[in-house]
């Protein structure tokens, strides 16, 4: 993990157990993820003690803020898992369900679409190139590479302060939250008006035209600063050409931990999955979430997830009291990874148990444009 780029240095507590090995051989790492319905028996057998494990719970039941819509929320309350991008050339492009987000989104829809090598190696980009794929000197006998149709994995366990978070909200309101996340607490835009709407409807906007100066979505806002949108470049196909070129197929894990006094810590599980890590994840952190410059900004970080010492400010365009509202540290970093996500092939070739072990056949199969 790069600490120093993430701004992590000093405050990863993660505990890898790495030991000398005699014959000089690097320890691996493997990251194993099982979900199961609350309550019930696991199917898998139980870890090593030693193992570093964080249960996650599904629609956060934890969470004293939950609400009656079936939806994620994450530990502060907000709905989760929205705006994700639609990989060009997926099957379940001709299903009812793409019809109905086409619908929603309108002219946007073409917004979230990006192309399969931002995601699965071996797949053209939106560079139009082939997403590097590299092999593994003990498969030189097949044409097909190991990673082939694999990705790679960040990995973040991120601790809220739910307490911190409460009185900042009693001391502010609800809508100065909102105004900080960048959302409704539902998932809806913060123009938006009238009740919940879908979730392609709640990814079908742009700031450059409609808010340009942050007066509904603050700039500095945790989701403009994740998915800028059309709102960094010199016009709007420019910007959004570029923000292709940083995004994730992310998902967030609430989970609760039992400290050792007795008290709770709730936070995010926080996986991203894409094909090149400098230049999606390590990019959008360093670039936009930890920028004290980001957009027309100047030494403020993200809201949320932003590591800057506080007291710290947030600037709210409009707000009658004044442009700025002082920020507590709401979450922090406690560790996290990279890891290669292995496609079929690669499971095989790793199940085999030997170098010499003939992989399953393979073959890269372009996607649809």
């Amino acid at each position: 993990m790069r600490k120093e780029l993430l701004r992590d240095a000093g405050r990863d507590q993660w505990r890898w157990s790495d030991v000398e090995d005699p014959d000089g051989r690097q320890t691996v790492h493997i990251l194993v993820a099982q979900w199961w319905v609350l309550d019930e028996k696991s199917r898998m057998e139980d870890p090593d003690p030693d193992a570093f494990i964080v249960r996650t719970v599904e629609n956060n039941p934890c969470s004293f803020k939950k609400e009656e819509d079936g939806k994620l929320r994450e530990p502060f309350g907000f709905r989760d898992g929205l705006a994700q991008p639609v990989i060009r050339g997926l099957r379940e492009e001709g299903g009812a369900a793409l019809k109905q987000a086409k619908r929603d989104a309108g002219d946007l829809y073409e917004d979230r679409v990006v192309e399969p090598g931002e995601f699965i190696l071996g797949y053209r980009n939106e560079y139009d190139e082939l997403t590097y794929c590299p092999n593994v000197k003990e498969w030189p006998q097949s044409s097909a590479r190991f990673t082939l149709n694999g990705s790679y994995l960040a990995v973040r366990q991120i601790a809220q302060d739910v307490d911190a978070f409460e009185r900042f909200k009693a001391a502010n309101g609800r809508a100065i939250c909102e105004k900080m996340m960048g959302r409704r607490m539902d998932g809806m835009p913060l123009g938006w008006q009238g009740p919940l709407g879908s979730d392609s409807a709640a990814d079908a906007f742009r700031y450059r035209v409609q808010d340009a100066n942050g007066f509904v979505c603050p700039q500095g806002a945790h989701v403009r600063r994740s998915n800028p949108r059309d709102s960094l470049g010199i016009d709007v196909p420019s910007s959004i050409k570029s923000s292709k070129l940083h995004r994730l197929l992310r998902r967030g894990r609430p989970y609760r931990e039992t400290t050792e006094s007795g008290t709770s810590c709730d936070g995010l599980f926080f996986i991203a999955c894409n094909a090149d890590i400098e230049r999606q994840f390590e990019f959008i952190h360093q670039r936009w979430v930890q920028n004290p410059r980001f957009g027309t900004l100047e030494g403020q970080d993200d809201p949320v997830v932003g590591s800057s010492p506080v007291p710290k400010t947030f600037t709210i365009p409009g707000l009658p009291s004044g442009s700025e509202v002082t920020l507590a540290s709401f979450t922090q970093a406690l560790g996290g990874g990279y890891y290669f996500l292995p496609g079929i092939a690669a499971l095989q070739f790793i199940a085999g148990g030997r170098a010499g072990a003939k992989p399953a056949p393979s073959r890269q199969v372009e996607a649809a444009s």
